[in-house]
């Protein structure tokens, strides 16, 4: 994907896709009367963008809830025995085998979460756990500049 020169949610997403070697990276923001937009996504050539579908219950995914709940990295390698159960439409409908969820957490609450996904199953490393979690550090330092970013300024009024 292309995006603006300076877009810090961005470059963040795009770095850890490539870091990780990853299919896919999201990062989505709670956003009052919305459905944790998509504030900036990265995917591999080839790889179907999901970042303009608000089809999928994000806030009520059984996935979501518990990163909310936990604060921590959630690490499923593959999804197709995993508790918490992720959105059935996420692997049939976007193919997603493995994924890692971090909470993107800002002034002691949970302001979204950045999603790494692979299209096969994947046993994720420690290593790969340590770069989300601290992508999401970096994206809730960085909050201002990521709520300024061309990808999330595209959902507000």
């Amino acid at each position: 994907m292309i995006h603006d020169p300076g877009d810090v949610a961005a470059e963040i997403v795009t770095a850890l896709r490539r870091r990780l070697d990853a299919d896919r990276v999201t990062l989505r923001l709670d956003t009052p009367g919305m459905n944790f937009p998509c504030a900036a996504e990265s995917t591999a050539p080839g790889v179907r963008a999901m970042s303009t579908d608000n089809s999928l219950d994000q806030r009520g995914a059984a996935t979501a809830q518990w990163i909310m709940a936990t604060r921590q990295v959630l690490v499923q390698p593959d999804l197709t025995a995993m508790d918490p159960a992720p959105p059935r439409p996420l692997m049939d409908v976007y193919g997603v085998r493995a994924q890692m969820l971090a909470p993107v957490v800002v002034a002691d609450a949970v302001a979204g979460w950045l999603s790494v996904h692979s299209l096969q199953p994947r046993p994720w490393t420690e290593d790969d756990a340590a770069a989300i979690e601290a992508a999401a550090v970096e994206a809730a330092r960085r909050i201002d500049e990521v709520r300024a970013a061309p990808g999330y300024i595209r959902w507000l009024p």
